[in-house]
């Protein structure tokens, strides 16, 4: 409905603050309603948003709880199962040994448990194998899924056991001899020790000196071979690794790297690898880890990822960001009746990180103390330009060392560099920097010839020297461990001020060894290892016999 306006000027002026008075008082309010609402809107939105994320962390807490429970369950129940396995099999060979002693005294008597005059040749068997031991023995302690060991050993008897005018040589070889033998294979679970149930049963006759054999006995599983002979007898086992392949790494699809905005994630993400590869046998589930040792680790093998096996296989995702040269396996747990396994170790080169406009190259990264090394590079676009070679050690500063001048293509170089330690590089031009390039110098490790043989109780003793020569520096011997995957340390000593050392160590069992010694990484210097050496352990006097102590492997 339309209003005229008043005829006078101040009543006009008058109309108009009064509308205006009564619009702000209106809107106003209304705008502010509004507002507040919204914001109790929001408000509630956020707190409805954190109870449930409350909500859903007290889920994932009890879920978490309920789980660990579960498991604990479960490794409760698996102890009880193997305790109840273990005394049922310790009474079961408790009722065998009580039997096995009945019979020997019926078999003396020539009668059996019914009454009736007991055969000749168990008779004699149980005659003939008193006092009498048996050994046994496989030709590998450790080998791979599918190979084949062979099971020996040899049956022994004290003289004068046969009655008659025979030697005693004479007699003790007539007991050993044409013996029956019962050989036992069972599978042994890794983790828990715990033998399964008897996979296969052989018999064998001793040759006439008392030496038994079975040649060429196929495993896929970690073994224990036991040999009966009357009331003694004798076992031994066979750890049995899985066979792991691993292939050469592959860049990552681009279309499994999330886009980013930064760019150095965005690089990361680039410089990511596919590692594959299989494990046989092994359980679903088994663990993977991926390792990598570099040529200044002296082949020390780190863990860098895990994976799981999958239908056989395993695929793990990871970035390698040391430049230069390293070395990659994959060491498989495998669940169950396998012990852990290595893959052949594969090479492969990390690329150093470039600036485009000005690059720079190692001809060798790492170096021996004492030998030269080229810079190189190119500068983009910058023909018959000067160069500047700056270099720095761990914790100094950049300072130029040498100059140079592109040739027609922008290329340079920086010939016979001798860095004694550690020392980082970079060129500059009049308009950039190029990255900066570590270059690691390694100690150079020499060996005097080490002694093939040594007997228990006898130091054996091996010297050297390093360089560059730092008194105090860590040396180390090592010896390689059961498994054949590592080494782990058994003696330790210094560098002298002149860069030699000596390393002492007395062995316990009569066995051989092998041996390598390692010095070890410094802020100055990376590390270096020896090429590993066996040595032949003899038994000496009885009173220096006696169990190697165990060490972890590295």
């Amino acid at each position: 409905m339309f209003t005229p306006l008043p005829r006078s000027p101040r009543a006009a002026l008058l109309a108009l603050t009064t509308f205006g008075l009564t619009a702000g008082g209106v809107v106003a309010p209304v705008a502010a309603q509004a507002a507040n609402h919204a914001h109790r809107t929001v408000q509630a939105h956020s707190a409805a948003r954190d109870a449930a994320e409350r909500e859903a962390r007290v889920q994932e807490r009890e879920a978490l709880r309920a789980t660990r429970l579960e498991e604990r369950e479960a490794a409760r129940t698996e102890r009880q199962t193997l305790r109840e396995q273990r005394r049922a099999d310790r009474a079961q060979e408790r009722v065998a040994r009580r039997e096995g002693r009945h019979e020997g005294g019926k078999g003396t008597s020539g009668t059996n448990s019914a009454g009736e005059p007991s055969s000749s040749s168990s008779t004699t068997s149980s005659a003939s194998t008193r006092g009498c031991h048996v050994t046994i023995q496989t030709s590998a302690p450790r080998i791979l899924a599918g190979e084949s060991v062979t099971v020996f050993g040899k049956v022994t008897c004290p003289a004068g056991n046969e009655p008659g005018g025979e030697t005693a040589t004479a007699s003790a070889n007539s007991a050993a001899g044409g013996q029956q033998l019962t050989i036992e294979q069972s599978e042994r679970d890794h983790g828990t020790g715990i033998a399964h149930a008897l996979a296969a049963t052989q018999t064998v006759t001793t040759e006439p000196d008392g030496s038994y054999q079975l040649s060429l006995v196929t495993l896929d599983a970690n073994t224990v071979f036991r040999v009966h002979l009357g009331r003694h007898g004798a076992h031994t086992g066979v750890r049995v690794a899985p066979v792991v392949t691993l292939n050469a790494p592959t860049p990552e699809p681009a279309a499994a790297q999330p886009a980013s905005a930064g760019g150095r994630e965005r690089q990361a993400r680039r410089s990511k690898l596919v590692f594959t590869g299989t494990v046989s046998p092994a359980a679903p589930g088994a663990r993977v880890a991926l390792q990598v040792s570099y040529p200044a680790d002296g082949e020390q093998w780190h863990t860098i990822a895990y994976g799981q096996v999958t239908e056989g296989g395993f695929s793990i995702v990871h970035s390698l960001r040391i430049p230069g040269e390293a070395k990659l396996r994959v060491l498989a747990h495998p669940k169950g009746a396998n012990s852990p396994g290595a893959s052949e170790a594969i090479a492969y080169n990390v690329p150093q990180p470039q600036n485009p406009q000005l690059t720079i190259e190692s001809s060798a990264n790492p170096i021996l103390a004492g030998q030269t090394v080229t810079l190189s590079g190119v500068a983009a676009g910058a023909a018959g330009q000067t160069v500047t070679l700056l270099a720095r050690s761990k914790g100094g500063a950049f300072a130029p060392v040498a100059t140079s001048t592109t040739d027609e293509s922008g290329a340079y170089s920086f010939a016979d560099q001798a860095p004694q330690q550690n020392t980082y590089y970079e060129v500059s031009d009049a308009t950039t920097h190029s990255v900066a390039l570590f270059l690691g110098v390694k100690y150079a490790l020499t060996l005097n010839t080490p002694p093939a043989t040594v007997a228990t109780g006898e130091a054996l003793t091996i010297a050297g020297s390093v360089a560059p020569a730092r008194a105090g520096a860590s040396v180390l011997l090592e010896r390689g461990g059961p498994s054949g995957l590592g080494f782990h340390p058994i003696a330790s000593s210094t560098v002298n001020a002149d860069g030699s050392f000596t390393l002492a160590h007395t062995f316990a069992s009569a066995t051989s060894a092998k041996l390598r010694v390692r010095i070890a990484n410094d802020p100055q210097n990376l590390g270096a290892a020896s090429a590993p050496f066996t040595v032949s352990i003899s038994a000496g006097p009885a009173a220096t016999l006696a169990p190697e102590p165990v060490a972890p492997t590295s």
